[in-house]
């Protein structure tokens, strides 16, 4: 069962990653603010979590360029786990993002 789970999510993926390619090149989509939006949305599902958030930089700060269930979020670079891996370039995956020191509450 693990491994047929396992298979499953791994062509669910690349079926996911087929299609955001497919809609770069193609006119499936027609500005960034909604490619974003359905690259963000694929990757949710993908590692099935219950929001998603994609930040830009500008200057010391992340801001938000799609946030599901938010409006515009703005954090100082080096402030909670997206702060975090903005400073130091790591990659992180927390199964609770509340039981971490980083989160920014």
């Amino acid at each position: 069962p693990q491994l047929y789970s396992k298979l499953v999510k791994s062509k669910r993926a690349g079926e996911m990653l087929l299609q955001v390619a497919l809609d770069l090149t193609t006119s499936a989509v027609d500005n960034t603010d909604d490619l974003i939006h359905k690259i963000m949305t694929s990757a949710c599902d993908l590692v099935e979590a219950d929001r998603c958030t994609f930040f830009l930089v500008d200057g010391d700060e992340l801001v938000s360029k799609m946030a599901q269930g938010e409006g515009e979020i703005r954090i100082p670079i080096g402030t909670g786990l997206a702060g975090h891996v903005a400073r130091t370039g790591e990659k992180i995956n927390i199964q609770n993002a509340w039981d971490d020191h980083r989160f920014n509450r």
